[in-house]
């Protein structure tokens, strides 16, 4: 499951959206809550580096720069919460987390079919 996880962030840095939903369930299971968030993190930022190395030259740097504040402010909210509830309370809401970002990913996805 670990190295299928790692092939499933693989594919979402490749921009395959919504990839890495499975994965963070996945991830949830092997190690728990708040440990799956520390081990795929860095496969999230050695995704994103190896996406920069692969595809920079494509990319716009100031669509990645517009990211960076609201991603700081996901990582700080989320060790505050993950040091004040436990490892069930935050499964619970990885679960609600993950709930969202389907729905989210289904309305989109029908927005791009409908066009």
């Amino acid at each position: 499951m670990l190295a299928t996880s790692a092939l499933i962030v693989g594919f979402s840095k490749a921009g395959i959206q919504g990839a890495t939903i499975p994965a963070v369930a996945m991830m949830a299971l092997i190690f728990g809550g708040k440990n799956s968030s520390g081990i795929m993190l860095p496969m999230a930022i050695v995704g994103d580096l190896i996406a920069i190395f692969k595809y920079g030259k494509k990319g716009n740097i100031a669509d990645v720069l517009k990211l960076i504040p609201a991603s700081i402010v996901g990582v700080v909210a989320g060790a505050i919460v993950g040091n004040w509830i436990n490892d069930a309370q935050f499964k619970f809401l990885i679960g609600i987390i993950v709930i969202l970002c389907i729905i989210l990913c289904c309305r989109c996805f029908s927005r791009n079919l409908a066009h």
